[in-house]
């Protein structure tokens, strides 16, 4: 059986492969420690980094007796894009542009789960407190049912 555990690290490892150098990845939402001042380098933007947070947003059971039935699960999967203030727009367009084509409307198998998700939604990009930073949210949802093996 699928574990939420399978899934969960499934689209991170996805997401991750899938991002390769395009720019530093911040797992600070995966308790691991990022220091967004530092120099990067190595990567196709070194000026930009995203931070990839996961959240379940329901899981229901899909069938009676819920012992024995299929769970379908939601995610958000939130992917906020950092920059430098004032770089343009065409950067973080082709950052999300990249990110529709990983995700968007794409059917994902794990551990014999099929994922469905949905379009990538991007909400106005934002200036940080210390203006040093200019962050853009954005997020996609995505469903599948786990079935007791």
């Amino acid at each position: 059986m699928t574990t939420i555990a399978d899934l969960e690290n499934g689209v991170l490892a996805y997401f991750a492969t899938q991002w390769g150098t395009r720019t530093d990845i911040n797992w600070s939402a995966q308790n691991a420690s990022y220091e967004t001042t530092k120099v990067r380098t190595g990567f196709s933007d070194n000026e930009t980094y995203i931070i990839p947070r996961l959240q379940q947003a329901s899981a229901t059971s899909a069938e009676f007796p819920v012992s024995e039935g299929g769970r379908t699960v939601s995610y958000q999967f939130n992917l906020n894009l950092v920059t430098k203030p004032h770089t343009g727009v065409s950067t973080t367009q082709g950052h999300l542009a990249q990110l529709r084509n990983i995700f968007e409307l794409k059917t994902l198998t794990i551990s014999n789960s099929t994922l469905q998700f949905e379009m990538l939604r991007t909400t106005t990009g934002f200036l940080s407190e210390t203006g040093d930073a200019f962050e853009v949210p954005c997020s996609i949802f995505f469903e599948t049912t786990i079935f007791p093996t």
